[in-house]
């Protein structure tokens, strides 16, 4: 060049980032590449990964190698894993999800008289948050071909993120709960966002894809409850009550099947002879009581009966139109899954909630 300069000296004066743009530590020769620093003269990280991502891949195989010797086709944006999937998506759903959880756990000791977890101190619920995520962190490095030495260490890094995480979330759950259950407002959407992206941060995540996650789940679980006008559950309902055509859900009743015809018998799965015989498809008849059995199914028939009374408006041909029925329940199942992850009561209502529905319901659970 004229000037006397390199294009690679040229790049050193503007910037310390390279083509991956990972960090290039020019005084010792190296490129930090997040989770490892890489040798760009060798080629190689100067540390395995605790990682393997494909198993059957002869290129994963080796640990010090970059994304497969396939740097033309992938980057690797965390020095652990080539896979956009697993960074961006798989792996902050299971830390938010973990730290919601634990959460709960926290939210119970701040607030017995309100959240199912009564009776736990908030030591015992850090203590649990702790122990979930030092599991999952060092399980995880192992299950991945990961050294003793690196889940050691991991699991001690998800013990002290676990215990943050969950007390962050357990916080905001205890700040809007109400004797009535939790309560739902854009802040609280918001706040659960923030601290779905400092659990990234904390493990080695980014924000912006924590906060999204994060987000999404409450988001969920805001609208579930203005449409629905109650919260998403794990519980199953209990027995089925005769609603009028076009009829909103009941809260912890049984919303399973079809309503306006009566209440089934949850010991017949046939219509009796004198409406037709077949099977019983009511809300109460034996094989809405065996599907509501299922975990979380109850809180999409909710919301599937929301969507009918909204075609029922429109007239009868179309709440009666199959393929919009039929469909509404898969769009009724997407909407409600990151609603049941996202609120810690919602969690612990499946497992913990059998006593106080007895009372609140008076002990109808076999009433027909």
């Amino acid at each position: 060049m004229a000037l006397g300069i390199d294009l690679l000296t040229l790049q050193t004066l503007y910037t310390d980032r390279g083509y991956t743009g990972h960090l290039h530590a020019d005084g010792v020769g190296l490129i930090h590449m997040n989770g490892r620093m890489y040798d760009p003269i060798l080629g190689r990280f100067i540390s395995a990964d605790p990682l393997i991502q494909s198993p059957n891949n002869l290129q994963s195989l080796n640990r010090y190698s970059y994304v497969m010797n396939n740097p033309l086709s992938y980057t690797d944006p965390t020095g652990y894993s080539w896979s956009k999937f697993r960074d961006k998506w798989l792996k902050p759903i299971a830390v938010v999800a973990l730290a919601v959880y634990t959460g709960g756990l926290a939210a119970g000791a701040l607030t017995p008289t309100i959240s199912c977890t009564a009776g736990l101190t908030m030591t015992q619920t850090i203590a649990m948050a702790a122990t979930s995520s030092a599991v999952m962190g060092g399980g995880m490095t192992l299950v991945n071909g990961g050294s003793f030495k690196d889940a050691t260490k991991n699991a001690f890094k998800g013990a002290v993120t676990g215990a943050i995480s969950g007390a962050m979330f357990g916080g905001i759950a205890s700040a809007y709960a109400t004797p009535q259950g939790s309560q739902w407002a854009l802040g609280r959407v918001g706040w659960n966002a923030a601290a779905g992206g400092t659990s990234s941060i904390m493990s080695d995540g980014s924000f912006k894809d924590g906060a999204k996650i994060a987000g999404l789940f409450a988001a969920s679980a805001y609208t579930y409850n203005k449409l629905v006008e109650y919260d998403a559950t794990w519980e199953s309902g209990d027995y089925a009550v005769d609603k009028r055509k076009n009829a909103m859900p009941n809260q912890y009743r049984n919303n399973i099947g079809f309503q306006g015809q009566g209440v089934g018998n949850p010991k017949e799965w046939f219509l009796p002879k004198s409406m037709g015989g077949g099977l019983d498809l009511r809300e109460g008849g034996a094989i809405s009581s065996a599907v509501n059995k299922i975990p979380g199914i109850n809180a999409v028939a909710g919301l599937h009966d929301v969507f009918q009374v909204g075609w029922g408006k429109l007239g009868d041909q179309y709440r009666n139109n199959f393929f919009l029925n039929v469909g509404g329940m898969g769009v009724a199942t997407v909407a409600t899954a990151p609603a049941l992850l996202s609120d810690p009561n919602a969690l612990h209502a499946y497992f913990q909630h059998k006593q106080s529905k007895n009372i609140r319901l008076g002990n109808h659970n076999n009433e027909y």
